[in-house]
């Protein structure tokens, strides 16, 4: 698994992506840390490898890059996560040269 500084994470720009989650609000900053870094569910952060934007995970991305840009909190642009990569399997579509 790779780490990813959160500044470097792209998440989605959709309004069903970037709406704020209150269980993730209400989570503390180790505690959302731990969500990332050891989910309960095995569901890590996924970037495809294609695009550079996030896959799965991006509630939780917005809401670390949005602590990472309050000073009180512990966690900051620098902090690392783990990152699965995805690369899309789009051998189904002919190629278009």
């Amino acid at each position: 698994m790779k780490q990813v500084e959160i500044r470097d994470l792209r998440p989605l720009r959709m309004s069903a992506h970037s709406a704020v989650r209150r269980g993730l609000l209400e989570l503390s900053d180790d505690d959302l840390l731990a969500a990332v870094r050891d989910p309960k569910n095995g569901d890590y952060l996924t970037v495809n490898t294609r695009s550079g934007y996030l896959h799965d995970g991006n509630g939780r991305v917005n809401e670390l890059r949005r602590r990472a840009a309050d000073p009180d909190s512990d966690i900051t642009p620098d902090t690392t996560v783990p990152v699965l990569e995805y690369t899309p399997d789009l051998s189904m579509f002919p190629d278009i040269d």
